[in-house]
């Protein structure tokens, strides 16, 4: 044995070695050859020196570390351990350190006990991390290395080693009761939603338990492509196979050594092509992966071994890295005997390679198994190849096949709803009340409550025997239904209508037997219920129990909705589409086209359909009606979108993903209303996606907003006041809590764009103003400020504004002509009106001797840039100016006044003919 060289860097162990995953990084692997840490507070950056001896760098942690690290390209991956000096708490953490510090740069996840084991996929995309206390987190990063969520896995003895598959899609953890388990790195999730989190396979690997002892820990390794497990075991390793068609795991076979010993410790070459292990007494061999034979001697260097790893380097292909249980670290250099290879050996694949030779190209032609092909011999004879150094053989490992999966559109689902789990969860929760599904052990029951308790107690209903898994709630009556669970349990529709004046009306069920027919989804408003069945049937029922129709809906559905007579029913329209992009997961982006239908109830009317707006690669989450009647959506990137009905356009109006302050939280829409201005009511979830039944969730509250650009300066309100009053002219002028006007808001903006002499931009605010008065204050203010020509462009724009009202009289009665809605629908759906039962009224013309204007409240100068007091002085001559206005209306019978006289005080107005058929003035109200 030759002697070498050891270096004692480390004063506690057990010692963990840890190498760069990042095959692309631009790190030179001679200066940055391997990491180590122990159980002290010190990481230790190891490299070679010019005489390829080892040397190291220290760094101070500020806690302590546990045996346990990963390294992909800058960040290092720790277990840590702090207690507090007066509590003597102790606090464990995985941590992120940049390479070649020791400072923290964030927390990636907390455990309750000690981290046991740690490791990182090669892509970075993924962390593993186990503690003692049997848990397991596959925590996912994004491309900056910070966590967007993670799958917890909970086993049932102390976890020993974590290896992650190179292909980032398993991985394996080993127990100390000498079994594995190999789970996927990012969860599934079943058609309720619900994470897939036990393992796809188990083996066990040894039939003696806690191969690893003291401090010599147990590890495992993945071939380069991830097509095998090496485990080590009692005498040998024991190798898995994925199989790729089947999509599963199997044990393939045993290496066997003439070592009797237990070997807890292996690591792969570079190349794949060797396998070392050790054994808990220090010894160490070399397996040729591709025949499985030992081919090296057995070494032993030192004592018992903690961790090794083969050297990064080309030219020390045959060099280990070795920790020992003495804490110290150093280079072992294995000889490697001559390998022969079996031809008929079943875990090696040849080929020929012909080199320099084209004529001999054919060869690859003939693919026929006969003893005659396998014969080198006879194949150089044949083709009278010469015996020279032209023919060599090359041993590879297959390629893995990746299965394609063909994507799958996600099922129905009920709004505001949440996935069963073993606590129950929630079946509806709108602005009526809630419905919860409590299990507990063999037993459920139902539990309907309602936010005003006037309306009716808290129903109670077993749910043991029915299995009810949807459900809708109204001031009126309770639905619930239940797919169809095989062939001996029929779908069934279950209504209470507690508010009927008949006793006997007040509880009826529906159940389709003799019948493939099930219930997918249903709706429930004041008057009817829609039921949408697996036959692609949506179903009409009054809330006493008569059937009123039966149509068809097209496509899979993906939800409904329903507002007084008025069902919007959600599908998918067409195909995935591919974008050819890829995700945070590494899979091909896809997105799918939705449509809505707009069906009528109560007439027979042409059905109207609209497709849905969501975020690129995202999907609906949640979908409800405002109080008038738009329609508001979140799809699953948390961004918000309203259906403005009467101008058919879908307008963003929240970014959810601002609301929350952690990657691993989400909101929970469950309804909107609407005082002074829409009010998005949720549910903030932490760490989850949807909130536990179990747990009273606090209701919080949010306003829309246009995501405008320019967020942080002084107009980013004034212009989404401007905007927000377009679309939904019930709402009032509101800034920093404040109640104000359109012309306080423009005057605002005004200052604004005068302050900074954006004069053009100036102009475009005045093109805003709709109101005589208002322009004729923009112009004072102009003017006031001394910019002449601003002033006089805003004449222009007021005398502009005049003609067009003049142009637009005979057009006020075609409002909803060109926006696909007819009279007596936009009627049914109550556009620009908040109140539901109302009905949206023709404008009319009436005739008045003089202008009337709505008071305009005093601007708040102290919310304003410009403060001096000029645009204080035009609001109070629009004031002092109203209230003369309005003593001049008092009496209703005075004379018309003089046109010339009207218009007196906008000297930018044109001049009207004095003849006495022009000589009234009509407004529009």
């Amino acid at each position: 044995m030759d002697a070498f060289e050891t270096v004692h860097a480390h004063f506690r162990g057990p010692i963990k070695i840890a190498l760069n995953k990042d095959h692309n990084s631009s790190m030179n692997p001679k200066e940055n050859l391997f990491v180590s840490i122990g159980s002290d507070s010190s990481i230790f950056y190891w490299s070679l020196d010019s005489k390829n001896k080892l040397q190291y760098r220290e760094e101070i942690c500020t806690n302590d570390n546990v045996s346990c690290i990963c390294w992909w390209n800058k960040n290092i991956y720790l277990g840590q351990t702090s207690r507090d000096p007066i509590t003597e708490n102790e606090q464990n953490y995985v941590t992120s350190v940049e390479y070649g510090k020791a400072i923290v740069n964030g927390t990636m996840t907390k455990f309750s006990l000690e981290t046991c084991a740690l490791d990182c996929s090669h892509d970075g995309r993924y962390i593993v991390a186990a503690s003692n206390d049997f848990v397991i987190k596959s925590i996912q990063l994004d491309e900056k290395s910070e966590v967007l969520k993670y799958d917890k896995y909970c086993t049932d003895d102390p976890i020993v080693s974590i290896s992650v598959d190179p292909t980032g899609v398993y991985f394996a953890a080993a127990f100390s009761n000498s079994n594995v388990n190999i789970y996927r790195l990012n969860a599934e999730k079943d058609v309720c939603g619900q994470q897939k989190l036990d393992p796809l396979a188990k083996f066990s690997f040894s039939n003696k338990q806690f191969l690893s002892r003291g401090d010599i820990l147990y590890s495992m390794t993945w071939s380069k492509n991830g097509e095998f497990l090496y485990l080590p075991t009692d005498n040998g390793v024991k190798v898995i196979t994925y199989l790729s068609k089947s999509n599963s795991f199997v044990e393939e076979c045993k290496w066997n050594s003439d070592v009797n010993e237990n070997f807890n410790n292996c690591c792969i070459s570079n190349k794949g092509d060797k396998l070392a292990v050790s054994s808990i007494d220090g010894t160490i061999i070399v397996f040729d992966t591709n025949n499985g034979k030992c081919i090296s001697e057995s070494y032993k260097p030192t004592t018992g071994i903690t961790s090794l790893a083969w050297s990064p380097l080309e030219e020390q292909e045959n060099v280990l890295i070795v920790c020992d249980t003495d804490e110290k670290t150093y280079l072992h250099t294995v000889k490697i005997n001559n390998i022969s290879v079996s031809p008929n050996s079943n875990n090696v694949v040849k080929r020929k390679v012909v080199v320099s030779d084209d004529e001999c190209d054919v060869m690859d032609c003939d693919d026929e198994a006969t003893n005659f092909s396998y014969d080198l011999g006879k194949i150089k004879s044949t083709y009278a190849l010469p015996e020279d150094d032209n023919i060599v053989e090359e041993s590879y490992v297959p390629e893995r096949i990746i299965k394609y999966k063909p994507p799958k559109i996600l099922p129905p689902f009920m709004v505001t709803s949440t996935p069963k789990t073993t606590v129950g969860c929630f079946l509806k929760w709108n602005n009526h009340g809630i419905i919860k599904l409590i299990c507990d052990d063999n037993e459920s029951r139902i539990e309907a409550s309602f936010h005003d308790i006037s309306i009716h107690g808290e129903i109670i209903i077993d749910n043991t025997y029915t299995n009810f898994t949807m459900g809708d709630i109204s001031n009126k009556a309770v639905v619930l239904a239940s797919p169809r669970n095989g062939k001996k349990t029929p779908s069934k529709l279950f209504v209470k209508y507690f508010s009927s004046w008949d006793g006997n009306s007040r509880d009826w069920e529906l159940e389709f037997e003799d019948s493939d027919e099930s219930i997918v989804n249903i709706s429930l408003s004041d008057n009817y219920i829609a039921v949408a069945t697996s036959y692609k049937f949506i179903r009409i029922y009054t809330l006493a129990g008569i059937q009123l129709n039966v149509f068809c809906y097209n496509g899979p559905l993906v939800t409904m909705i329903m507002n007084d007579d008025v069902l919007v029913v959600v599908r998918y329209d067409g195909g995935a589409m591919f974008t050819g992009e890829k995700d945070e997961k590494g899979n091909s982006c896809m997105e799918y086209s939705l449509k809505m239908d707009f069906h009528f109830i109560s007439t027979i009317k042409c059905t109207k359909t609209f497709p849905v707006s969501l975020t690129p690669y995202s999907n609906l989450q949640f979908i409800t009606f405002t109080p008038d009647s738009n329609i508001v959506t979140m799809d699953s990137k948390y961004n918000f979108y309203v259906f403005h009905i009467e101008s058919t356009t879908w307008l963003p109006i929240k970014r959810g993903s601002d609301l929350i302050t952690n990657n691993l939280d989400s909101i929970f829409p469950i309804f909107v209303t609407f005082s002074s201005a829409y009010q998005i009511r949720y549910l903030y979830v932490a760490n989850g996606q949807y909130p536990l039944v179990t747990h009273k969730s606090t209701v919080q509250v949010t306003t829309f907003e246009f995501p405008l650009i320019g967020k942080s300066t002084d107009r980013y309100l004034l212009e989404n006041q401007i905007l927000l009053n377009k679309y939904f002219p019930s709402m009032k002028y509101t800034l920093n809590g404040t109640t104000t006007t359109k012309a306080g808001i423009l005057l605002r903006l005004f200052a604004l764009a005068t302050t900074t002499k954006r004069l053009v931009r100036a102009t475009d605010i005045a093109k805003m103003a709709d109101e005589e008065k208002i322009i004729q204050a923009l112009s004072n203010y102009a003017a006031k400020q001394n910019f002449t020509i601003l002033s006089e462009k805003v004449n222009e724009i007021g005398k502009e504004i005049i003609e067009k009202k003049r142009n637009e009289k005979e057009n006020k009665h075609v409002r909803f002509e060109d926006n696909g809605w007819s009279d007596d629908e936009k009627i049914t759906l109550n556009t620009g009106n908040i109140n539901p039962k109302s009905k949206i009224s023709t404008p009319t013309i009436i005739a008045v001797p003089k202008r009337k204007y709505p008071n305009t409240p005093i601007v708040n100068s102290r919310n304003m840039i410009n403060h001096d007091d000029s645009l204080l002085e035009v609001e109070s001559d629009i004031k002092k100016q109203k209230k003369d206005d309005s003593s001049s209306q008092l009496s209703t019978t005075s004379e018309m006044p003089e046109i010339g006289r009207l218009y007196s005080v906008n000297p930018f107005k044109k001049n009207v003919d004095s003849t006495p058929g022009n000589s009234q003035v009509f407004k529009f109200i």
